[in-house]
């Protein structure tokens, strides 16, 4: 030990620096990170938000198999709020699963372990959008979206508050520029 003392300090100035450099370099790389962190940069809407990744790429993300109002929809500013402060909750994680026609990542967030689309459903701020979930969805994946939607319904959550929420695709449909 009293040997690596003198050495060092007989070593130049530049050489001390490269060492020190190395080690913290070291201690980086093997420190063990949580892999997968993301945060929140904007919510766009109910079901859309844009995120940022681990290695600080901006990704447009969009949950999968749930489906918002539109913001100039009856309850697109409560789900966008919904998903506001659902995804705040904690560490986040995204697993993207594909992309959409508009370039969006789909796929499925979770927040301190919590799958987000879930909680949106059983708040009762988005539907179940069984169109895709019937071709790509793990079968009990969907019968919990499906259970979590129903329990809203029944509880009139959110959304079901009132009798006659429509549904996104339909508001999209009557909306459709020409």
């Amino acid at each position: 030990m009293h040997g690596l003392i003198r050495l060092w300090s007989a070593a130049p100035r530049y050489r001390k620096f490269a060492a020190v450099a190395m080690l913290a370099a070291a201690v980086f790389v093997l420190w063990p990170h949580e892999a997968g962190q993301w945060r929140v940069a904007t919510v766009a809407d109910g079901d859309t938000l844009r995120l940022v990744s681990p290695e600080g790429d901006a990704v447009r993300a969009r949950l999968q198999f749930v489906d918002a109002p539109e913001l100039a929809q009856a309850g697109g500013p409560a789900a966008r709020d919904a998903l506001l402060r659902l995804s705040r909750g904690g560490a986040l994680l995204w697993r993207k699963a594909a992309t959409d026609a508009y370039g969006r990542e789909l796929g499925a967030l979770e927040v301190a372990g919590e799958d987000v689309a879930l909680a949106l459903l059983g708040e009762g701020w988005a539907w179940h959008y069984r169109r895709y979930a019937q071709e790509g969805q793990p079968a009990a994946d969907y019968r919990r979206y499906q259970q979590a939607e129903a329990d809203a319904r029944q509880a009139r959550r959110g959304l079901w508050a009132d009798p006659a929420a429509e549904p996104p695709w339909r508001w999209r449909h009557r909306h459709r520029r020409p």
